[in-house]
Order: C-alpha cells, then sequence, then structure tokens
C-alpha cells in the first residue's frame, strides 16, 4: 500500500519558485532530447476520479478492470478515502505502463499530473475559507527540458496542454473533501464504498442511477438526466453533488 504524501509534497511545493499566470520559463519535450521518457518510471502518481474516467475510457476498459489492473490503493488522512495510485511496471525501472520507446501510448488522455508538468499546481483554502490557487515551477535535476529555448507563459501552458479541464475537476474533489475534513468527519466503511463506487466507477454509477432512485434525492429534471446518462463527465460532475447532498447536507 502507497502512503499519502500530501503533506510532504505541500512543503516541497513551497520550496519550489513560485509562478502567476503571466510569469515565463522555458521548456520542451520531445523524442530527440537527452531524457525522453526518463520521467516516466517509479512514481507515486495520484489519479484523480477524472483521470481514471480518461483512461479507462481511451483504452476501452470497464472502470473495474482498469482499477483491477493498473491502479492500487494508498492510506489518505482526513475522511478516510484512499488515494489511488496508477500501478507501474514490474520491471527494472517501475516504468509507466502506458509509456513505449517512442513516449506515452495514451498521450491524448494522459493525467493531468503528466500534463501539467513542469508546471505544478497546488489549490486550497486560507485560514478565511476563500480559495487560492499556487503555480510553481518543478525543475528536476534529470530533465534537460529547461534547456530548450522555446519559452512560454504559464498560462500558455495550462491553456496548450490542456489542462483546464482536470483543474475543475480537481478543485470539485477538494471542494467536497475539504467540507467533510473541516467537520473533522472520518466517513464510515459504507460511506466511503459509495464514494469509492460514484467517482471511480462512473460507468457502473451510471447502471445504478438508471435503476435507482438517486435522481429524485436531487430533485434532477428529465433533460439533465438525459445527459448524465449519457455523457461520462456530466455523470462525474452529478456524483460529485450526490456526494455532497449524501455526506454533508445534514451537517453543513
Amino acid at each position: 500500500m502507497k502512503t499519502n504524501q500530501v503533506s510532504g509534497q505541500s512543503r516541497y511545493m513551497q520550496n519550489l519558485p513560485k509562478l502567476g499566470t503571466e510569469d515565463s520559463f522555458c521548456f520542451s519535450c520531445h523524442p530527440q532530447i537527452e531524457c525522453f521518457n526518463a520521467c516516466c518510471s517509479d512514481l507515486d502518481l495520484v489519479l484523480h476520479p477524472y483521470d481514471v474516467l480518461r483512461l479507462r475510457r481511451a483504452l476501452g476498459m470497464s472502470s473495474r478492470d482498469f482499477l483491477a489492473r493498473h491502479c492500487e490503493a494508498g492510506a489518505a488522512p482526513g475522511a478516510g478515502v484512499p488515494d489511488l495510485y496508477l500501478k507501474m511496471r514490474d520491471d527494472e525501472r517501475l516504468s509507466c505502463p502506458f509509456v513505449r520507446r517512442e513516449g506515452c501510448s495514451v498521450y491524448g488522455d494522459r493525467p493531468g499530473a503528466c500534463r501539467s508538468y513542469p508546471v505544478g499546481r497546488g489549490a486550497g483554502y486560507d485560514d478565511e475559507g476563500n480559495v487560492f490557487v499556487q503555480f510553481v515551477l518543478v525543475k528536476e535535476d534529470h530533465c534537460r527540458g529547461f534547456a530548450e529555448s522555446k519559452e512560454w507563459k504559464v498560462g500558455q501552458w495550462v491553456e496548450d496542454q490542456e489542462i483546464s479541464a482536470y483543474f475543475e475537476h480537481s478543485d470539485r474533489h477538494l471542494d467536497l473533501f475539504s467540507r467533510i475534513q473541516q467537520q473533522n468527519r472520518v466517513l464510515a466503511k459504507d460511506e466511503i464504498a459509495k464514494v469509492m463506487f460514484a467517482l471511480y466507477q462512473v460507468d457502473d454509477f451510471q447502471v445504478e442511477l438508471k435503476n435507482g432512485k438517486i435522481f429524485g434525492e436531487l430533485d434532477t429534471q428529465t433533460g439533465e438526466r438525459d445527459e448524465i446518462l449519457g455523457d461520462e463527465t456530466a455523470c462525474l460532475v452529478f456524483a460529485h453533488q450526490w456526494l455532497a447532498k449524501l455526506l454533508l447536507a445534514k451537517r453543513d
């Protein structure tokens, strides 16, 4: 089982160069660079629900098969919901299962953490409950991409790498579990099971929605239901809304 890295990552990010959306950096990654693919091994790569959705859909896998084959659980603080990590290959380098000599085989649907590198993004709440976002520049010793002449502004990089949707889903995830933690709650086993099912098994959750009474709990309209049942991304958004009502409605 992986151990949670959140607090360590927070301290790590505090020591990295801070960036605003208009700040610039030089970076490029391509097959001709000396370190190409070097960063795709021995990773503690957390997979958020939107990462799982994109990856397993690109691979043509059910969520159950993807979770069994490509994920391992790690202990998480706070609400008690485990983090999911991408399972590395059992080879000498502990390689990412999707890396090939020519590069990433799931590049169009790669996880948000891979997509944003070398820009890191931290989001959270200040003491007054306001959301704050901080970008940092992650420079690893082995990476030769920073010696390239291509210059980016942070905002340009976010747009070019198509990361915004990942940020939106990540922030939705953060909001739900931050509110649970603010109540000093640890979820019961049956609550954790519902969280894992709704967020990481969206295809199965859609089936449950068709057969169950969940829609009635949020007073959804017919048009909304059709979109949720026909679009997994819309279903993931709904799953967060449903869980917020289920876990927080009687306690906020």
